[in-house]
């Protein structure tokens, strides 16, 4: 769970610089959207 933290942070503030400067296909789009609830859920029943 401690290692989810760091992990979280990244994804939450790193995730829109990357989708701004890179053009990301929208599938890959909705995978990396779904990543951060996928980490909360995760955390929420650990």
């Amino acid at each position: 769970l401690l290692l989810l933290k760091p992990v979280f942070y990244f994804i939450t503030y790193i995730k829109p610089l990357v989708e701004g400067m890179v053009p990301v296909p929208d599938f890959l789009l909705a995978l990396w959207r779904t990543i951060p609830k996928a980490l909360k859920i995760a955390s929420m029943i650990w």
